[in-house]
């Protein structure tokens, strides 16, 4: 049904004068397709991305792309596998433009997506052909385009003559996430050259080297000056052995005269070796000459389990020439050194900076290590700014030796600690922790996932940096937020998540409900998530809601996560007496969620006791809870599916089906009753695509199926909630 209902989409599409389709079209690309290439649908879809002459002129013709599109791959019906089509060339999107030509830029993003349809759904790969190929993917020509849920994979066993990266990204305000990125230590994993890229929550894979090469297999790498993103994703280096291979999960190396500003965000991120090579150097290594950089490096989460050599630095290495204007901000990380091998790594190496803040970060060696920080090399003058407090420096057996390298000398950590031995007169860790590895333990020390390394002894307790560095918030506004989305509160912990045992002084509210549009078979459809269009944000900021939370995802929407919706706590006494407010996240199965993907809805300081439990949506009507339901921080799942009376009211739920009840659809516009205001505004959008209050159904395109189906048979139904 869902791909006849986008087949009718594209046949109301309305084509401008100029050539360009109406925005908010659907486009189809299917490498078997064997029909006109027009790509209005699977039979005549485009048969790649890629529209330039090596591809036979049969890919997407980018000139008919509007900002808003969504271009669907077909994955067949269990896989399908791109290649480039020949050994030097790449499969990808790039738009064949001659040398004059300025780049494609969309006025909203462009969405490049696996298919959802039937017979389509199966998993979309790029794939090298064999060891003579050039790479993977090229995103080039275009800007402003989403590449979402894809699967790169390099197979090649050695590439002596083509060492090109997998993957190229070029261009402007484009965005590569939630993609398998499968490297064979070939050659480096993603190569960004262009102004705001962003590389958000995908996995890279680096298996076993195989076979012995003395060249870059970085995992990302640039030379270009501009803002990018490293956001949310997970790098493991699964290599057991030495290799002379060069390789850093992140290299930046630029230098351009002084004319180029690099910003680079790093957040969000977990980090694993299992052995460094011969000539590995750091997790972040940055080498930048005649330019000025800003790094802003929080919440991430490195772990080394062993390096090999003495050439292995650690988890952050910075070499900036003299002269030019250097920031770097490292806070909240948590580092985890198991054997940093014959040199001792230094955990964080930077030098040449003219601000350097370090704060609220967890470091900790499972055995002696030569020093914990190296800031050597600042400007001959010694004018900077740094701030190095409130961290937590945990060493196998204690601290012991030298903990400090740098421009004045090495000290230990009593000297270091002692202001009269700092240049400038300056204090450093005033108010850090040291101790022993071993009192410090995790919920899975070395384990695959970011929850894995909340500590389980209790938390070190940093500094609020929202109050300490108030204007670093416009930078960097998530700053608040931890590695999962976590709020930070009250006296931040360090390390990169934030202790979430439980709220104190508040209730968890833990409910399932179903949204008739998109349910079928006991579950809810996740195409609005699937299209890349379900918001960053809450969307009840505006009437008739007004709640003006905060509630983001922050790192993304989890791949189950079908809509938001806001839940309201009223009072047992009077249910139309609202308590408390907060958005929240339905996942398919009907459970809610918070934007960080934790089960339930967290209400801070809310005593424990007994509320009604409202649930509003924007197009479907609010349902509430029967009764009062006793609350507290380890409530109960209250469960809206499982009969008409668990909801307030007479006959407050739709029917679903197999003795299932959810929420009625077609109240576009969220005032409680379905009738013809909700039917204007579906004509006002119909044939478009989005997230679309005329969208009843929530499968991202406003079609005949949301009217016929949806609002004809619901047309007259009223919320039960007072």
């Amino acid at each position: 049904m869902k791909a006849l209902v986008l087949s009718l989409l594209t046949l109301i599409t309305i084509n401008m004068p100029d050539g360009k389709a109406g925005a908010q079209n659907v486009w189809y690309v299917d490498r078997d397709a064997t029909g006109s290439n027009t790509g209005r649908s699977w039979t005549d879809a485009w048969t790649s991305l890629d529209s330039s002459a090596w591809m036979g002129w049969g890919g997407v013709n980018w000139t008919i792309i509007s900002g808003g599109d969504s271009i669907y791959v077909s994955g067949g019906t269990d896989s399908t596998t791109y290649r480039p089509p020949q050994d030097n060339l790449y499969s990808g999107i790039r738009r064949e433009v001659a040398a004059s030509d300025v780049l494609m830029t969309f006025n909203e993003t462009v969405i490049v997506a696996p298919a959802w349809q039937s017979n389509h759904n199966g998993d979309v790969y790029f794939v090298t052909n064999n060891d003579n190929t050039y790479g993977i993917f090229h995103l080039k020509g275009v800007n402003n385009v989403k590449v979402t849920g894809m699967n790169f994979v390099d197979r090649r066993t050695q590439a002596t003559t083509k060492r090109n990266p997998m993957i190229e990204v070029y261009g402007n305000n484009n965005i590569i996430e939630n993609s398998l990125i499968y490297n064979n230590n070939i050659t480096t994993g993603v190569y960004l050259e262009g102004d705001s890229l962003t590389l958000k929550d995908n996995v890279f894979e680096y298996v076993e080297d195989a076979t012995a090469h003395d060249w870059d297999t970085d995992a990302i790498g640039t030379s270009s000056g501009g803002n990018f993103t490293i956001d949310g994703n997970s790098f493991y280096f699964r290599n057991t052995q030495v290799t002379e291979a060069h390789r850093d999960a992140l290299q930046l190396n630029y230098a351009d005269g002084g004319t180029g500003v690099i910003n680079m965000t790093v957040k969000n991120n977990l980090f694993i070796v299992k052995e460094g090579g011969w000539y590995w150097n750091s997790l972040i290594y940055s080498s930048v000459a005649y330019s000025d950089a800003n790094w802003y490096i929080y919440n991430n989460i490195f772990v080394t389990l062993e390096t090999a050599d003495a050439s292995a630095y650690g988890a952050l290495f910075f070499y900036n020439s003299e002269g030019d204007d250097i920031k770097a901000y490292v806070f909240n990380n948590t580092f985890i050194m198991d054997d940093p091998g014959s040199g001792g790594s230094t955990p964080i190496n930077i030098g040449d900076t003219d601000t350097l803040i370090i704060k609220n970060n967890l470091i900790i060696t499972d055995a002696p290590i030569s020093f914990f920080l190296n800031l050597d090399n600042f400007v001959d003058n010694g004018v900077y700014y740094r701030e190095v407090d409130y961290n937590a420096y945990y060493e196998y057996g204690g601290l012991s030796g030298n903990f400090y390298t740098g421009e004045i000398t090495s000290m230990t950590y009593a000297q270091w600690t002692n202001p009269a031995n700092n240049n400038n007169g300056d204090i450093y860790d005033a108010h850090s922790l040291t101790g022993n590895s071993t009192a410090v333990t995790f919920a899975d020390k070395y384990g695959e996932n970011k929850v894995d390394y909340l500590t389980t002894t209790g938390r070190d307790v940093g500094v609020d940096l929202a109050e300490e560095y108030p204007d670093l918030l416009e930078i960097i506004p998530d700053l608040r937020y931890d590695i999962l989305g976590n709020p930070r509160r009250g006296a931040w912990d360090m390390g990169a998540l934030e202790f979430q045992g439980g709220p104190q002084n508040g209730i968890d509210v833990k409910g399932k409900v179903f949204l008739q549009g998109p349910f079928s078979s006991n579950v809810m459809s996740t195409s609005l998530n699937q299209g890349g269009y379900l918001p960053d944000s809450q969307p009840y900021n505006s009437p008739p809601w007004n709640y003006n939370g905060s509630e983001s995802f922050y790192s993304g929407p989890g791949s189950t996560m079908v809509e938001w919706v806001l839940v309201e706590l009223r009072s047992s006494s009077n249910p139309s007496q609202v308590v408390a407010r907060r958005a929240a996240v339905l996942k398919n199965n009907g459970l809610l969620l918070e934007p960080n993907g934790m089960e339930g809805v967290f209400f801070n300081n809310v005593d424990p006791g007994s509320y009604y439990i409202a649930i509003f949506h924007r197009n479907h009507l609010a349902i509430m809870s029967s009764s009062p339901v006793q609350l507290s921080s380890n409530s109960q799942v209250y469960d809206f599916t499982t009969a008409m009376n668990k909801a307030y009211g007479q006959d407050p739920m739709v029917e679903l089906g197999a003795g299932k009840y959810g929420m009625f659809a077609s109240d576009g516009n969220g005032d409680g009753i379905i009738n013809s205001p909700d039917n204007d505004i579906y004509l006002e959008q119909r044939g478009t695509m989005g997230y679309k209050d005329g969208d009843f159904n929530l499968d991202s395109g406003v079609s005949v199926y949301d009217i016929n189906q949806l609002w004809n048979l619901n047309n007259g139904a009223v919320t039960q909630v007072p």
